[in-house]
């Protein structure tokens, strides 16, 4: 017998799962619906004919484990199944603990809705070869009830309608910002009459919306394990044992900024044109985002398909600066 007769055979299969899995530009790329600051964009939203729905709700955990850099986003168990969330518990400790830099991570990994639709942008609607350029609007919950309160309103009917539905601009502007981070402000308007489809194939190209985003729980220990950084979810090896040795937290103030961020403060509404009709809403339910927020679905290989090389880099260095400063503390 050889000296290395027993060393096993290189897993190539297992080399293709992972570029498949965790590789950047691996599968199909989703393209995404965003409207860029201090511009608009004219859209329609898509919805199967054998689709009760034209959409999809979220609950998601952000920044979980704390000071990991890019972590994808977890579902919340309570929002989408029967069993305890125990995110949410640690979330709530946070908040309740009187130190102010915990409260603010709270506010940072508490879950939050966002909603997905099928839309096509009417001004751009097809790809370079000729089929219809759908996209995945991912916008949150306040915005959704704007467009849920046209919906409920008999005197619109069906905007998903192919021939009597109608059209929706979405405006955005910056109002707030503060060193790196800005916040933007969108604005709901309604086309002011039925708009028959122009590209009614696009219905064949719909995203199946429950496939793309498919929600992906844990049991309360596998969650207990991935907030203590001791379990990665991506990795397929065997879970670690619940009883083993909890790491030691992540010292908070490796983790913050020096100054602390403002709040934005509200600009007044922008006349609607005469296409279209302004928001159902009022002013207090005026919608606005950070423009550091996540923004992606709960696929734990694509969160970063939307981040470009320079960012990413700019991310990591960032992180090993925390970190030195860290360890000299």
């Amino acid at each position: 017998m050889g000296k290395f007769d027993n060393f096993v055979s290189l897993d190539l299969g297992k080399m293709a799962a992972d570029d498949t899995h965790f590789g950047k530009r691996s599968g199909k790329r989703i393209e995404r619906f965003k409207v860029a600051p201090d511009t608009h964009r004219v859209m329609r939203i898509l919805r199967g004919a054998n689709d009760g729905s034209f959409y999809r709700i979220r609950s998601q955990h952000w920044g979980i484990p704390v000071g990991h850099g890019n972590t994808p986003p977890l579902s919340c168990a309570r929002k989408h199944g029967d069993g305890t969330c125990y995110f949410c518990e640690e979330v709530n400790q946070y908040f309740n603990s009187g130190d102010p830099r915990q409260k603010e991570l709270a506010q940072r990994m508490k879950s939050s809705v966002s909603v997905m639709s099928n839309v096509i942008d009417v001004n751009d609607p097809v790809n370079e070869d000729g089929t219809p350029k759908v996209l995945i609007w991912q916008y949150s919950w306040k915005l959704f009830q704007e467009v849920r309160a046209y919906f409920r309103d008999a005197d619109y009917g069906d905007l998903t309608h192919p021939v009597t539905g109608r059209n929706f601009k979405i405006s955005a502007s910056i109002v707030s910002s503060q060193g790196n981070r800005k916040w933007t402000r969108y604005d709901l308007q309604v086309g002011a009459k039925p708009t028959e489809l122009e590209h009614p194939e696009a219905l064949n190209h719909l995203y199946d919306l429950d496939s793309t985003f498919p929600v992906k729980l844990y049991t309360y220990e596998e969650q207990q394990m991935i907030f203590d950084g001791t379990w990665d979810p991506r990795n397929p090896g065997q879970l670690p044992s619940p009883d083993a040795a909890r790491p030691k937290p992540k010292p908070i103030a490796s983790i913050f900024k020096s100054k602390e961020e403002a709040e934005p403060e509200a600009e007044p509404e922008a006349e609607p044109e005469a296409d279209f009709e302004s928001s159902k809403s009022s002013s207090s339910d005026d919608e606005f985002e950070s423009s550091s927020s996540a923004d992606g679905d709960d696929d734990w290989s694509d969160v970063l398909d939307d981040v470009d090389d320079d960012k990413q880099k700019a991310i990591r260095d960032k992180l090993d600066k925390l970190k030195k400063a860290a360890k000299k503390r």
